[in-house]
């Protein structure tokens, strides 16, 4: 079976506490504002704990007035607000990457989470876009993994192929989404919530869905790391009921 790593979307928790019942938090700072020297501060106090990093809002989505507010973003950007966003190699979005490059460095991260909305579709552009910022990604170090969404399934075709000539781990919700061939020795699922449309925050998931999980988990060679972080309300509930009901299965 895959080596598991299960952890959360976001800081529910000290650091401390997530370091010892957890094994991997995303950080979802670094999508509102990333913050580098903060980290430095998170990666003293939980020096064993893993993190992956979610690429700034700039980056993938643009400018966005609401996530603007929402993140308190202040300060004035060093380019035009059109410039930003499709995961271009653009001189905007090479400058937000280098903060989220910096946030990572601190925290000791290796994966760096890009999640675009549904509105960005997989077009012939945006792929040869998305190479060629993945491939800045890489030659940093850090090894970049693909949420889109509202994909079709025909969409889902074209971003299987783009995964592997490319070698990019694309992520899922695998409880909603059949999972994507894993790449680089990493399959990377988040956990949304059921029901509803693509999320569900206020979900809080039952025995029999996590035990659905597990048995999709023990597909994967032992070659394979799986990680599995919850974003949802009962994230740390969530989390830790996985991880107890793994050590028994």
């Amino acid at each position: 079976m895959a080596t598991v790593k299960i952890g959360v979307c976001g800081i529910p928790r000290s650091l401390k506490t997530l370091e010892k019942t957890l094994d991997v938090v995303e950080v979802q700072e670094t999508f509102y504002h990333p913050k580098p020297n903060k980290y430095v501060e998170w990666r003293r106090k939980a020096p064993h704990l893993e993190f992956t990093v979610k690429a700034w809002f700039l980056i993938t989505h643009g400018y966005n007035k609401m996530l603007a507010r929402k993140s308190k973003l202040k300060e004035d950007l060093p380019f035009n607000q059109r410039e930003f966003g499709g995961l271009q190699l653009s001189e905007a979005n090479l400058w937000a990457l280098e903060k989220v490059f910096l946030s990572a460095k601190n925290l000791g991260s290796q994966i760096i989470l890009f999640q675009t909305p549904a509105s960005l579709k997989p077009n012939k552009q945006l792929l040869e876009e998305a190479s060629a910022l993945f491939q800045s990604v890489r030659k940093e170090g850090y090894i970049p993994v693909w949420e889109p969404r509202g994909y079709s399934d025909e969409e889902r075709s074209i971003l299987n192929r783009f995964s592997r000539e490319n070698q990019i781990p694309l992520v899922v919700d695998p409880l909603r989404r059949k999972p994507f061939p894993p790449m680089l020795g990493i399959e990377y699922f988040r956990l949304h919530g059921l029901g509803g449309r693509e999320v569900n925050y206020r979900y809080k998931y039952t025995e029999e869905d996590l035990l659905k999980l597990i048995q999709l988990m023990r597909e994967y060679r032992d070659d394979i790391s799986v990680y599995v972080l919850f974003n949802n309300i009962h994230m740390y509930n969530d989390a830790l009921h996985l991880k107890e009901l793994l050590g028994k299965h």
